[in-house]
């Protein structure tokens, strides 16, 4: 797998965020409280310095960016994951850029400018729902990216059926929120994506046994 072109991808994107931090920096006045939290309703519920608002999101970026190009070092079954390199690539960079557009909405809220952040969020989030979900039927089984039950990690059939239809339910609800988000319905999304997410964990883990069950070939977990 390709980690240098992925750090290198990443990284830009997290500079990109500190050039933004330090823009702003220069901008706000010392002592400005800026938003940090928001309501469903995009008002905002919690605030902090110009410290908080502008570095922590750069600097998880930073860590998440490292998280991404370490995985693939240490991980058991890592050929198969490199035959998966083009989701978890694309999952790596949505997941960045997502951080990269959540601070850009920060940045212009406490700026001035008329952004909704909490349907920046809704939106952004349901966006990564759908791009996990577009990809996750294609990943191969490994112990760091996909839906890792005791099945599918001893079973290849387990774990292409239960990808396969999780990369379905997955992609739906995510189109499905950011609708829900667009036309401001607030408790729908919330609904939707909380009710969502922890009803197909449950339907899959239940799913992904099933499926291993009548797994004639099913084995033990090795690494």
């Amino acid at each position: 797998m390709n980690n240098r072109r992925l750090l290198i991808i990443n990284s830009l994107i997290v500079l990109g965020m500190f050039c933004l931090s330090l823009w702003a920096w220069q901008q706000i006045p010392n002592g400005q409280q800026i938003p940090v939290h928001y309501g469903l309703d995009s008002t905002p519920d919690r605030y902090g310095g110009k410290g908080e608002a502008l570095l922590a999101m750069p600097l998880i970026g930073t860590g998440l960016s490292a998280l991404f190009a370490m995985i693939p070092q240490v991980e058991p079954r890592a050929y198969n994951l490199m035959r998966s390199q083009k989701a978890y690539f694309r999952v790596s960079l949505a997941t960045v850029l997502l951080l990269f557009l959540l601070h850009t909405a920060v940045i212009l809220q406490a700026m001035g400018w008329p952004v909704e952040v909490a349907t920046v969020v809704s939106v952004g989030v349901s966006l990564l729902l759908a791009t996990v979900g577009n990809y996750l039927g294609k990943v191969r089984s490994n112990f760091s990216f996909g839906i890792r039950t005791p099945w599918t990690l001893s079973s290849e059939k387990s774990w292409s059926k239960t990808h396969r239809l999780g990369g379905k339910l997955l992609f739906g609800l995510g189109i499905s929120g950011a609708i829900a988000a667009l036309i401001a319905a607030n408790q729908l999304f919330l609904l939707l994506i909380l009710g969502g997410t922890v009803s197909i964990t449950l339907f899959l883990v239940l799913y992904s046994y099933l499926v291993w069950r009548n797994d004639p070939e099913r084995q033990s977990i090795e690494l």
